[in-house]
């Protein structure tokens, strides 16, 4: 399945790496990780997949093993039990999510659905990728505004510790409203984005996925998979990222790596500065996940630096769980405040440690997330003094 590594790997990460890549393109599960003679720990691979949020993935392909290679009969049980919960919990996701879509686009705001159901289509058995929120896209002029005030009409909280998005609860699913693709705190490539949508919204030329009957609004594909990268750099960069995410790169580029204009993908990935990262997550996927590199625009590079960044990538993966949160396991803040400071001083040290992977991005993140900082507090201040100058002009009773 994978080429050979240097990196020492337990067997229990072996296996969930083996019965995820069986997950992903359809294939039973080598035997000879789960044999007998090894000592299978059942328990140690389900903490790991649930960390992960690949539960539902592994738990399939569990199953698959030979009878005789199989948990014992409880923890089958459990695991099918398990299997029933995550696919209902993915039906209604999609139901709820979709009924938003329409909801969107019945009053007008023309959302670009991101990520999450987009991608879970690709996968042989889509229940059973586990979906998180619902990210909705709003270029149309005023679209973004509009659509906050939409849900604060209808009692939504929203959260605006963000310079771009707007994050709020809709039927126990979490929503965020996304003012630009993606924020980079880079204005070369914030630039560079800006002009590429204008591109791509002058000439209407986004693709659309049809989902369950309800034909959806996604990027170009070329776009789309450098969005979809970037999104994963981008949390492996501040606290870490998970297979979950991966796995939607992999997958999209599987499916339509060699359907998308070559040198378009890859002028946007040399624009961005992410066809480095990119190639070192494929390299990465070959290697460890069985990804056939043909199905990758770009050549892998099998250096020395790069063999050892890719093994650098999965151990990291491992260390951080789903979105890096295993970091925070055991943590506890006094304030806002306090965890603004562990995450910044995380991030910094964090940056250090992973900078070669991408280092025109990484490097510059301690300084982008002060900058960032210092936006939103301006932000806030002018906006609790034009409520203090506002307040001023309120016309009095007339008794008074």
């Amino acid at each position: 399945m994978k080429s050979e590594s240097s990196l020492n790997l337990s067997l229990v990460q072996r296996q969930v790496l083996e019965l995820l890549s069986a997950a992903l393109f359809d294939r039973e599960p080598l035997e000879e990780l789960f044999l007998s003679s090894l000592p299978v720990d059942w328990e140690g691979i389900s903490t790991l997949a649930k960390e992960q949020s690949i539960l539902g993935l592994v738990y399939e392909r569990i199953l698959q093993l030979p009878k005789d290679l199989r948990p014992p009969r409880v923890q089958k049980i459990s695991i099918a039990l398990m299997l029933d919960q995550i696919q209902a919990h993915n039906r209604e996701h999609v139901g709820k999510q979709l009924k938003l879509y329409r909801k969107y686009e019945a009053v007008g705001f023309k959302p670009v659905l991101l990520k999450g159901i987009t991608l879970a289509r690709l996968y042989p058995r889509p229940e059973l990728r586990m979906l998180g929120d619902i990210d909705l896209y709003l270029p149309e002029a005023g679209a973004y505004e509009r659509a906050n005030e939409w849900a604060k009409a209808r009692g939504a909280k929203l959260s605006g510790d963000s310079l771009y998005e707007q994050v709020y609860r809709y039927s126990s699913i979490v929503v965020e409203n996304h003012k630009y693709v993606t924020y980079f705190g880079i204005p070369r490539y914030d630039e560079a984005l800006s002009e590429i949508m204008a591109d791509v919204q002058a000439r209407s030329a986004w693709d659309f996925v049809t989902i369950e009957g309800v034909q959806c609004r996604t990027l170009p594909l070329e776009l789309n998979a450098v969005y979809i990268f970037h999104h994963i750099l981008h949390h492996f960069s501040y606290l870490g990222i998970g297979f979950r995410q991966i796995c939607d790169w992999i997958l999209f580029m599987s499916t339509y790596g060699q359907q998308m204009d070559k040198a378009l993908f890859l002028d946007y990935a040399q624009r961005f500065d992410l066809l480095r990262p990119m190639q070192l997550f494929a390299l990465m996927s070959v290697r460890y996940l069985g990804a056939d590199a043909s199905v990758y625009p770009f050549e892998l590079p099998q250096d020395e630096e790069s063999l050892s960044l890719s093994d650098l990538i999965i151990a990291d993966t491992f260390e951080g769980g789903n979105f890096g949160f295993e970091h925070f396991k055991g943590k506890s803040f006094s304030g806002i405040w306090s965890r603004r400071w562990f995450m910044f001083w995380r991030t910094t040290k964090r940056s250090m440690k992973v900078a070669k992977v991408s280092p025109e991005h990484i490097r510059l993140i301690p300084f982008i997330a002060i900058a960032t900082r210092i936006k939103l507090l301006m932000r806030a201040l002018h906006s609790t003094a034009l409520a203090s100058l506002l307040s001023t002009f309120r016309p009095r009773h007339l008794h008074e």
